[in-house]
This record gives structure tokens, C-alpha cells and sequence, in this order.
């Protein structure tokens, strides 16, 4: 989102004295600068506020939620809300979000620019614009990728330029409280970490809110504009959408029967989602490296077999009888116990044996095929995760290191991203198309 900032009077809800400031939003944060402390409040104490209203020098109302002391005479706040006073989070449900971001360009891949001649003296431009594309997710609403283009230079004689600009518009089916909101938003939006493999930036993001209280002057369909701090990954800027187009997974214009995937990753994002958490982070950290970022995507196939996966029922009574009948024939109360807690989890399949059945799921996949996950592949993942956990010294050869110690991390990495689309409904074919070369490429240097 575009940094700004606004001159104001600020106040907590329900107090009618005001302290004068300048509200800022930037890379830093968002920071309330105040040239007295707020009225009603213990000074500089150490305590939340969760709510501070505020009145633009324009007339504009501001809601700032979920604030605390960071210096003297500033706040930082984790929201602002623009367009409203709101006292308590509960008074507002929502019904749509829009969300802009010039990198909805590059993942999506369709331009409007038909023809486009340029010699030493003259120029031609032709531009029409594509149609909007409509998509359904299961359950949850009706989105719309929306078409348009700024040519606000278009009439100036000197100075002519035309912009595609692509916003998605998403419109629930239910009507959703703050934190509902914000859960399926979170999910969209890294739906498009996923596909870009690192964090898009915000240009803006509107919410569409329908005030409980029917006396509120808002009214169904207003639109208030809600930012918050990003801190989660690297944000993708603007003059970088070039370099890191290469990286992403692939285009939306080639995927087919995209209603069906978009619904399958909002299943999916609520139940891998520790899973997910471990890869974006790799996203940041592409090219940064110790042992916890082996153990950390060892983790994550664990994490996301372990919630995929259903143990038979059959095996877990054959479980339960086994160890109640060794349970059984051992005397000695004490010693009955100490093997009750070791075995307590013993139902639960090895590390082996989950890697095994995750990389069945993908055996048909080039890619999975150059990395070739077989018996001795698996064995050195379990016995490097085993000597990083445990320090266990007895490693028949010894354990991977730096380079060679990445070279495997990287490998599964991508066997989780392989997994993950295969699980969204993207079949072989797809999978091992050109529309995901880039995964290759980006991670050529694990192949050498």
C-alpha cells in the first residue's frame, strides 16, 4: 500500500478532549505521532488500547484497533480503519472485500494490449479491454477478477501511457463477522503467496460493511478502506515484478477449471495450515541456510501427512489390543507405567513411512521423477533428520552438510509444493507442463 500520513485530533471512544497528531503509514508501521497524551489514559503507561478514534484535518473518520505505547507521545497501531467510528469490533459484518495490487497482472497473464509497433519514428498502440472473469468457491462466495486501465496521460501532448489495472472482487455468501472476514481474506491472499511464492504487495483493500446498528448513518454496500501492518514475508515492490515473475508457480490464464481449485485450497488452507506457515517462510529465506531449515521442511511433510492422512481404523484397535496385552503381562506397576507414556503415541506412523505414502502420491511428475524420492532418498532424510534432532552419532555415513545438507532441504521443498497443487486438483498433465517450469528453474541449482 501507498505510504501517507494525516493531521488529525485523536481521542479514546466516549471522551470528548482531544490531543492533536499525525498518523503515518509506512514500511515502518503504522505509528500514531501525538503532541500530548491521549485524555482519559494513564499516562505512558503500558497497557492496550484497543480502540482510538480519530478526526482527519478533512473531516475524514478514523478507527485505529489494537494499539500500544512505543515511545513518548506515540502509539503504534496494528489496523486502521478508514471512513468510520466503529466502538466495538462486534458492531460491523461484512459482505465483500476488494483487493488491487498491480502484481494481479503478472499472476493472472492476461493483457489487453492487442498490437503494439515501435520504430525509430513513429509508435501504434492498441488496447481493449479483456473481459472480467468470474469464479465460484465452494460454500464461501462468488469472486470476479475486474478489468480496467488508467490513460489519465492519454490527453496530455507530451506524455502518453495506458495502465491495465486488475482488481479481485470477493462477495460472501453468508454475512461475516471482523474475524471471519479477515479469515478468508488471510486465505486468498496466501493462495497468492502460494502462486508467487512470496508475499504480493497491497495497493489497496476496501471491505464492504453493513452496520448492526440500523440507526448507524452507513448503509448496505458502503466501503471503508482497512490497512494493517505486513510483517510476515518480503513484500513483492513493484520495480521487482519482472525479476520475480520467473518465480512464480504459474499463470492463472492456464489453469483450467479454476472454480474447483480456489475452493480446494480454502479447504485446504485451514487444515495444512502449520504446514503452509513453514514453507512461506522459506520464501523469505530462500538463500539462507542452517540445520533448523532442514528440520523445519522435514517438519512440514510430517505436519501435512499427519492432518491429510487418516490412520485406519482397523489398525488402531490391532494398536490398542497389542498394547494392552504387553501392558498386561508386565507386574511391575512402575515399569507398566513408564512403557505406557513411551508407547502412548506408537499408533502414530514413522517419518519413513509418511514420506513414503506422500511421495506415491506423485510419482507420475517429472520433477518428482529428477529428484527421484526412493528408498535411499527417504533413508537420508530420516537419518539426517534423526542425527539434527538427536545428535545421534552412529550415522552409517555420516550427515549431510552445508551444501549438500541444502541441496536435500530445497529437494523437499519442492516435493511439498508438488503435493500441496496436487491436493488443489491439478493433475500430471498439468503438473508436468510448462506452466510450472518455473519451479525448476528456480531451484536448478538443487539438481547440480
Amino acid at each position: 500500500m501507498e505510504e501517507f500520513s494525516i493531521r488529525g485530533e485523536w481521542f479514546l471512544p466516549g471522551n470528548s478532549n482531544v490531543s492533536h497528531g499525525e498518523l503515518s503509514f509506512s514500511e515502518d508501521g503504522i505509528l500514531l505521532r501525538l503532541s500530548s497524551w491521549l485524555p482519559g489514559s494513564l499516562i505512558y503507561a503500558f497497557v492496550e488500547f484497543e480502540i482510538i478514534h480519530g478526526i482527519s484535518n478533512t473531516g475524514e473518520k478514523i478507527t485505529l484497533l489494537n494499539n500500544w505505547p512505543n515511545e513518548i507521545n506515540t502509539i503504534k497501531s496494528n489496523t486502521v480503519l478508514r471512513g468510520m467510528h466503529l466502538d466495538n469490533k462486534d458492531e460491523l459484518i461484512f459482505h465483500e472485500f476488494t483487493f488491487e495490487s498491480q502484481l494481479l497482472n503478472n499472476i493472472i497473464g492476461i493483457t489487453g494490449f492487442k498490437k503494439v509497433n515501435n520504430n525509430y519514428n513513429s509508435a501504434e498502440i492498441h488496447y481493449q479491454l479483456p473481459e472480467d472473469i468470474k469464479f465460484n468457491i465452494n460454500n464461501i462466495g462468488t469472486g470476479v477478477w475486474v478489468f480496467n486501465y488508467d490513460n489519465s496521460t492519454i490527453n496530455k501532448p507530451f506524455d502518453i501511457s495506458c495502465v491495465q489495472k486488475i482488481s479481485l472482487q470477493i462477495k460472501f455468501n453468508d454475512l461475516l463477522s471482523y474475524e471471519k472476514l479477515f479469515e478468508h481474506f488471510d486465505a486468498f491472499f496466501q493462495f497468492l503467496t502460494f502462486v508467487c511464492q512470496n508475499t504480493p504487495s497491497i495497493e489497496a483493500l476496501f471491505f464492504h460493511v453493513i452496520p448492526k446498528n440500523e440507526q448507524e448513518e452507513f448503509v448496505e454496500g458502503n466501503k471503508i478502506q482497512i490497512l494493517f501492518t505486513e510483517n510476515r514475508l518480503n513484500k513483492i515492490k513493484k520495480e521487482d515484478f519482472v525479476n520475480i515473475e520467473n518465480g512464480f508457480l504459474f499463470k492463472l490464464k492456464d489453469v483450467d477449471n479454476f472454480d474447483s481449485k480456489i475452493s480446494k485450497w480454502f479447504e485446504l488452507d485451514k487444515v495444512i495450515e502449520p504446514s503452509l506457515n513453514i514453507l512461506f517462510e522459506t520464501f523469505l529465506k530462500d538463500y539462507s541456510f542452517n540445520e533448523n531449515s532442514f528440520l523445519n521442511q522435514c517438519q512440514a511433510l510430517e505436519l501435512l501427512h499427519r492432518r491429510l492422512y487418516n490412520i485406519k481404523e482397523s489398525d488402531l484397535r490391532l494398536h490398542d489390543k497389542r498394547l494392552k496385552e504387553i501392558l498386561d503381562s508386565i507386574e511391575d506397576t512402575s515399569y507398566k507405567k513408564w512403557l505406557s507414556e513411551k508407547l502412548n503415541y506408537s499408533h502414530e506412523p514413522s517419518l519413513r513411512k509418511r514420506l513414503r505414502e506422500l511421495f506415491l502420491e506423485i510419482d507420475k511428475v517429472e520433477i518428482v521423477k529428477r529428484i527421484n524420492p526412493d528408498k535411499d532418498f527417504i533413508e537420508s532424510v530420516v537419518n539426517n533428520r534423526n542425527y539434527y534432532t538427536h545428535y545421534d552419532t552412529t550415522l552409517p555415513k555420516g550427515a549431510l552438510k552445508n551444501k549438500q545438507l541444502w541441496k536435500l532441504t530445497i529437494k523437499l521443498k519442492i516435493l511439498l509444493i508438488i503435493i500441496i497443487l496436487k491436493r488443489m486438483g491439478f493433475d500430471d498433465t498439468f503438473l508436468n507442463s510448462n506452466s510450472i517450469s518455473n519451479l525448476s528453474s528456480r531451484y536448478l541449482f538443487a539438481f547440480k
